[in-house]
């Protein structure tokens, strides 16, 4: 038992003339262990009794079994007189006074949380050079020149075909002409020969309107052929 669970209790005796004074009671369990030290008045001393406890004692003065009257006095079950003690209450401890509470600053979150201004950086234009384009060399196998060709081939024998259709025999390369010596003849066979040439005049110049016709429709043709290969030399270019 801790110290601030006894309550101190001064045991006297008011007489000068002993020269020893014991007290023992309930408290030591009544083995005449406490000496009271003499003072002016008499003897006293110090006993530790539990707070709240009633307990019974007596004197031993000289040897001598007694009680003092200034204490409350009974009888114990076997009918000895004894002192008696009533230790009080224990006092009620003043609390401490506790510090002031710190109040705890929020947490701030991030939902509480003002947003934060955002400034935005700004962008310098990065200028955009256009890429160098080198150009790119254009190989021709041999298969492609050869359908080319063969195409162009077919379109000119095409239009061979057609001219020969109008005008039969214009396409082929006309014989030398043998030369022959001119015979004088008579007025009549003159004016026959000139009747002869004109009428030849405007055959000729009929057929050369065919041929003229013929020609402009292969040249046409041609043309139509070109564009033709061009287109398909692109798509095997690419």
């Amino acid at each position: 038992m801790s110290s601030s669970d006894l309550h101190e209790a001064t045991f006297k005796w008011p007489h000068t003339e002993p020269s020893e004074v014991i007290v023992t009671g309930s408290f030591d369990s009544w083995s005449r262990t406490i000496h009271l030290s003499r003072t002016p008045t008499g003897f006293a001393g110090v006993v530790k009794i539990p707070w709240g406890q009633k307990v019974t004692y007596k004197y031993i003065v000289d040897g001598r079994w007694t009680t003092t009257d200034t204490q409350p006095t009974e009888l114990d079950p076997i009918g000895n007189i004894n002192n008696t003690y009533n230790a009080p209450a224990r006092p009620i401890q003043p609390k401490a006074d506790a510090p002031p509470a710190v109040l705890a600053a929020p947490a701030v979150t991030a939902a509480s949380a003002e947003p934060a201004a955002i400034v935005p950086t700004p962008v310098e234009p990065v200028p955009i050079e256009p890429a160098p384009v080198e150009p790119v060399p254009v190989q021709l196998d041999i298969e492609t020149v050869g359908k080319a060709n063969g195409v162009i081939a077919s379109a000119k024998e095409a239009a061979t075909a057609m001219v020969e259709a109008i005008a039969p025999g214009t396409t082929e390369t006309p014989a030398e002409t043998p030369i022959e010596e001119t015979k004088t003849e008579p007025p009549i066979i003159e004016s026959t020969t000139a009747a002869a040439k004109g009428a030849s005049t405007t055959v000729t110049e009929t057929t050369s309107s065919y041929v003229t016709a013929a020609v402009a429709s292969v040249a046409a043709a041609v043309q139509a052929v070109s564009g033709a290969v061009a287109k398909v030399r692109l798509m095997w270019y690419t």
